[in-house]
């Protein structure tokens, strides 16, 4: 019975450790493609609600 036990919980520390290192590269590679379109995104150029002189789009 305890090895049983002993293997569930090996396993379910292994799955656990896996599922975090998968979040954890996730979550850099999302971080890093934000950050290299945030200017783009937050730029008061590209709001495309300019009322003044009209200009080619």
């Amino acid at each position: 019975m305890n090895s049983s036990i002993s293997q569930f919980m090996k396993i379910a520390l292994t799955v656990t450790v896996i599922v975090a290192l998968l979040f954890v590269v996730g979550y850099t590679l999302i971080d890093g493609e934000v950050a290299d379109y945030g200017d783009v995104i937050e730029s008061d150029d590209n709001h495309g609600l300019t009322t003044g002189a009209p200009g080619t789009r």
